[in-house]
């Protein structure tokens, strides 16, 4: 099985994120943008390419605010 890269790619609009894959080879881009990271995977092996990055955990912007009780 040929090898592919996964990407995030981040939404203009929005905070959220798009996934797409490419070869690793640079030869074939996925044709469409993925809402999920297992979506994208699953097309880039439904089209004889094995994933190689997983998916990182989400990014914290800024921490939590503790509130105290009284």
């Amino acid at each position: 099985m040929k090898s592919a890269v996964l990407f995030s790619i981040p939404l203009p609009l929005s905070n959220g994120v798009c996934w797409r894959w490419r070869s690793s080879d640079g030869t074939t881009d996925s044709t469409k943008s993925f809402v999920s990271y297992y979506d994208c995977r699953f097309d880039a092996e439904a089209n004889g390419y094995c994933a190689e990055t997983p998916p990182r955990p989400p990014h914290k912007t800024a921490p939590r605010i503790r509130r105290i009780q009284r």
